[in-house]
């Protein structure tokens, strides 16, 4: 909804779309219904539930326009091969649940997922980038936001059966960040910061 309500307002509108993940794979088919109990209207302003919801009556369901924004499927950011020029990770309250070695790997990913001129990482406020220095650097650390350092090193791959980690195929060389104000997305990425994140 932030999104959405972001891009309405700075008449801006980037072909945006949310990976949304989890293990639970019910979980995924209860959120990709997009129905919601009448009760969300507590936490929401009633100009939000009109403006991104309709009322069935006995539920409310998100509208098309922000429901075609977001992909929900299975995904686990261990062992299952990373997605590919992500703009944005949200992590939030997940790296502190896993040991050092496996945070590492996590970190890993992302770093290999995310988009080397956008890339941004979000961790939760008890999280950082400690298991894995070398690949980030801090770009508003009060609100764990973290942009992508240049590396050489091969990926680390999770060997699921034993918790190692192996080298893999050789990864991208000498690609630099740049400025993250250089794409529309990124400019998104960095007004939603500015109007949702409190400094």
């Amino acid at each position: 909804m932030m999104v959405r309500e972001l891009m309405e307002e700075t008449n801006s509108y980037p072909d945006i779309k949310i990976f949304a993940t989890d293990l639970n794979v019910k979980a995924i088919e209860v959120a990709s219904s997009g129905l919601y109990l009448l009760s969300i209207a507590v936490h929401l302003e009633k100009e939000q539930i009109e403006r991104h919801f309709e009322n069935l009556g006995d539920s409310y369901k998100v509208k098309d326009n922000l429901r075609k924004m977001v992909i929900f499927c299975p995904h686990n950011v261990i062992k299952d091969p990373p997605f590919n020029q992500i703009d944005l990770f949200s992590c939030r309250n997940l790296l502190i649940y896993l040991n050092n070695k496996t945070q590492g790997v996590v970190l890993n990913n992302f770093h290999y997922s995310l988009s080397a001129r956008s890339g941004m990482l979000m961790l939760g406020n008890s999280e950082d980038i400690g298991a894995l220095p070398t690949h980030f650097e801090a770009h508003d650390g009060s609100n764990k936001l973290y942009t992508l350092r240049s590396v050489t090193e091969s990926p680390l791959v999770m060997n699921t059966d034993n918790l190692s980690m192996r080298s893999d195929s050789e990864r991208r060389v000498g690609e630099t960040h740049l400025s993250s104000r250089a794409n529309p997305i990124a400019k998104l990425v960095h007004g939603l910061q500015e109007k949702f994140i409190q400094t």
